[in-house]
């Protein structure tokens, strides 16, 4: 089906000064979505019990973690193994620029979580968290999908 959606197009243009500004213009494209009346639930169960995503289970994470590890900590940022919240899998700190991985995590599902945290960081998703609550569909999706690339790239 089809919906006619909404975005801007940036551009610029010279200001009373003659300097270049930025602008922003409105568009409504047309696009093509699915209903949810023409998907299928992969698992009904999952579906019933409210998670529609599955923990990767293995003992191999395929060097992922300490290479991330090394990455990040030259950034400057910690990684650690510790007790998160409840359904939690990660908890990233902007603040002490740490990111915490639920320390009872199969290797391979604290290698893809940490995936998703590096690649939050590194999208910037991290430096302006009202930003982040307010596109934070966006962001998981986009830190979702890198980590579904390159964990899938790398076994």
């Amino acid at each position: 089906m089809r919906i006619i959606g909404y975005s801007t197009k940036k551009g610029t243009r010279l200001n009373d000064d003659g300097e270049e500004e930025e602008t922003r213009s409105p568009r409504f494209p047309i696009l093509s979505v699915f209903d949810v009346s023409q998907t299928d639930v992969v698992d009904a169960e999952l579906a019933a019990a409210g998670e529609l995503t599955q923990r990767i289970e293995g003992t191999d994470d395929h060097g992922i973690i300490a290479a991330l590890t090394g990455h990040l900590e030259r950034e400057g940022w910690s990684v650690k193994r510790e007790r998160c919240q409840a359904g939690r899998t990660d908890t990233p700190r902007p603040s002490d620029r740490s990111v915490a991985i639920r320390a009872d995590l199969s290797p391979a599902q604290a290698a893809k979580t940490l995936i998703h945290e590096t690649a939050h960081i590194l999208a910037g998703h991290v430096e302006d968290l009202d930003d982040y609550a307010e596109h934070r569909g966006r962001a998981e999706t986009e830190a979702e999908s890198v980590a579904y690339v390159v964990r899938a790239c790398s076994v």
